[in-house]
């Protein structure tokens, strides 16, 4: 007899192996039919991992009215509640996910993090910071809180804001920076064209560089034409993947010409934009 824990655990490994249609199937059983295996709240936070993965909104919203039917999402349960902010927020929708963090009576660390994350990703910068400051004043932050701070400040092109939380996170809030936070700086210059400014940060920054951080300021060249740096990029990019040396040059080439260039290196490095979200939402802190 197989209980819900084994489901989860059958459902999660389809969805890791490409296999979301089979474990989309058995979740719309396991929530809809509610037969001899009763879900639980991992059944519910995996079946909206497997929407949001698959983008089925109106699954989602199925989903979640069946938890406020079963009286498993009153708030009560940061877990859950955490699940549906980052499903609202994959799929564009704010609103929602502000009304059910709201709705939160039990927020946690990944509660603040996944609010502020959901609004920054979708344009609404400026009010992901007011959360950001909101969570720490409360002292609800950890390193994952500022890569959403850092990240939301790139995609609204804040700046002098993202430069003041970076340079204030370790002497003001004691977290101590990590290589991501970096790579997020990186990107938040480079958006704003400033690439002279991000590549000095890349060179005297105190972690070993890697590819996802000359392939993130290899990205900001090409989107701003910029011949120089992105030369200096594909260099560094061709001695840590000599296989792909080839078309980082014509990539760099691309960077002064108006013609459409090759972008299967940055594919092959972890596609940039794809690889600076934080995986999955998942928060683990």
């Amino acid at each position: 007899n197989k209980n819900s824990f084994s489901w989860n655990i059958i459902m999660s490994c389809l969805l890791e192996n490409r296999h979301g249609e089979d474990a989309l199937r058995i979740s719309v059983h396991l929530v809809r039919l509610e037969g001899n295996v009763k879900p639980c709240v991992s059944t519910y936070t995996t079946a909206l991992h497997i929407c949001s993965v698959l983008a089925l909104l109106v699954l989602s919203a199925q989903v979640h009215a069946r938890t406020v039917k079963n009286s498993l999402c009153c708030g009560s349960s940061a877990f859950l509640c955490n699940s549906l902010i980052s499903m609202y927020s994959s799929c564009g929708m704010t609103r929602d996910l502000q009304q059910v963090f709201n709705q939160t009576r039990v927020r946690d660390t990944v509660s603040w993090n996944s609010v502020i994350q959901g609004l920054g990703q979708n344009g609404l910068g400026k009010q992901a910071l007011v959360a950001a400051e909101r969570a720490l004043e409360l002292k609800m932050y950890n390193g994952s809180t500022f890569i959403a701070i850092l990240r939301s400040c790139s995609h609204a092109g804040l700046v002098p804001e993202g430069l003041g939380y970076f340079n204030s996170m370790t002497e003001k809030y004691g977290v101590e920076r990590a290589l991501d936070h970096c790579i997020n700086v990186i990107d938040l210059l480079g958006r704003a064209g400033k690439l002279e400014e991000a590549h000095a940060l890349l060179q005297n920054m105190l972690f070993p560089s890697n590819v996802l951080a000359w392939s993130t300021l290899l990205h900001s060249c090409l989107a701003h034409k910029d011949s120089p740096v992105g030369s200096i990029a594909a260099r560094q990019l061709e001695a840590l993947q000599p296989d792909g040396s080839g078309n980082y040059k014509r990539l760099v080439f691309g960077c002064g010409e108006a013609s459409e260039v090759n972008a299967a290196p940055l594919e092959r490095s972890g596609d940039v934009k794809s690889a600076l979200h934080m995986p999955g939402c998942s928060w683990v802190t």
